[in-house]
Order: structure tokens, then sequence, then C-alpha cells
């Protein structure tokens, strides 16, 4: 079977019996896109690493039946855990920051809401924002072969953030007025960290008050260098430089 072949993403406790019902868009992409019927074969993921071979049994615009036929690949989890702590940007900026940093392969993304964003999303527009940013970080996972979706949390304040997040083995925040630490020394020694928090700012950055109450929590402040990057730039620089230290884009 081709390596290339499109992943689907299961829940596991909607299967019964080997089968299950794919519905909704991907049942569309199935049927309209990649032309797929009874007979043909599609590769699903359940969560955990496990992937499998499934047969199409039944099809149709609305919901496509499945049979799974064997399992694939069970692919243990990496040795680090990466979340992103991304301060909201204005507009659609968000977007492409959870698309890149899901094909750099973090494990979770929390939307932060700081003293400087100019975004302020509040009730029924939060959630439409939400539901969109947790199908755009889906969409990534099954376009560079992820066997997980990394969770998008609701959006968070600072005290929240820190009130949620437990035990970390190292926590970084970008701040672009850091004089004293680079990254590389808040990297040295850490090619054994499970877990890690990086914490990135809108396009105004922290606010001082914001910028004591995170290292009061344990978070290492760091500078990028002498250049301003964009925001953006910015988390996706850091997130590569992090992988890249931690020994996880290896094959």
């Amino acid at each position: 079977m081709s390596r290339h072949r499109k992943r689907f993403f299961v829940d596991p406790s909607l299967m019964s019996g080997g089968r299950f019902i794919i519905s909704g868009t991907d049942a569309r992409h199935i049927v309209r896109v990649l032309r797929l019927g009874p007979g043909d074969t599609l590769r699903v993921v359940t969560g955990e690493g496990r992937s499998h071979l499934a047969r199409i049994e039944k099809a149709s615009q609305d919901e496509v039946e499945c049979s799974i036929v064997s399992a694939e690949k069970s692919i243990s989890a990496r040795g680090v855990a990466v979340t992103l702590v991304q301060a909201v940007p204005k507009g659609k900026a968000m977007e492409p920051i959870i698309r890149k940093a899901t094909e750099l392969g973090v494990a979770t993304i929390v939307p932060l809401e700081t003293e400087r964003c100019v975004s302020r999303l509040k009730g029924d527009k939060a959630q439409q924002r939400l539901q969109r940013w947790r199908k755009i970080a889906a969409e990534a996972a099954k376009q560079c072969s992820r066997f997980t979706i990394p969770e998008v949390t609701s959006i968070k304040t600072l005290p929240e953030l820190l009130q949620d997040h437990g035990e970390t083995d190292l926590k970084i925040m970008l701040y672009e007025e850091e004089k004293t630490n680079s990254l590389r020394q808040a990297l040295s020694g850490t090619k054994g960290a499970e877990k890690v928090n990086i914490l990135v700012g809108a396009e105004g950055g922290f606010a001082p008050q914001e910028v004591e109450t995170a290292r009061g929590d344990g978070y290492i402040t760091v500078s990028l260098g002498p250049r301003i990057l964009r925001m953006d730039t910015a988390s996706l620089a850091l997130l590569s430089i992090l992988m890249y230290e931690l020994e996880d884009l290896e094959p």
C-alpha cells in the first residue's frame, strides 16, 4: 500500500465489531474528491499511535461505512510533549500558526488572551473561532501524516494558564527585552525533557507585569537575537529550534 494514502482520524469509541462510520466533510472528501467507493481501502488512525487498513463497505456523501482489514502500524509516542502557548493575534493570523505548529509536532496549543492582544474573542465568537482552529489542526495532522491531532484548548488568560499547567520540565517565554538569557542557554542540558511549554506574545509583546508573573511561575525569558521577528515567525522559529534540540526531528 502506498505510504501516501490519505489518513482519516476515527474515534475508537465509535467502532463496533471492527466496523465504523465516517461522516461529515470527511465522507464527502472520500466520495467526491478521492472518488472512493465499496471495495476501496483507506488508512484510519484511531489514536495512541495506532493505524489500520480499512475497506469501504458502503459509501454516500453523508456516510462512509468501513471495516477494519488489518492493523498497519503502531507508533510509540515521541519522548517530548511540547505545548505552544500563543497570544491570540488579530485577524486570521492564528490559523497558519496552528497549521505549522501541528506540522512541527506540538502536542497542545493554548490560545492566550494577554493585555496587549488586539483581538478580544468572547462568547459565541470565541467558540466559533475555536471550532475553526480545531478543524485546522485536524486537517494539518492528516496532511502531514501525524498519528495524533494536537489539542487546541479554549482561550485562557495568563492566570488561568499558570493555574492549569502543572509540572513541566522546561518553560520558555519569548521576550524581546531580554538582554541576558539566550535560547541556546535555556536549552542547554535539556535533551531529556519530556514536557516543554513555550510562551509567545501577540503583536505588541507582553506587558512587564505579565513577564514578571510568568517568571514567578518558572518561565525562562529568552531572546531570539537582535532582529525583531514577526509574531508568527518567532513562534515557528522557536518550535523548529526546540524540536531539533530535543531530537524530535530524528526519523
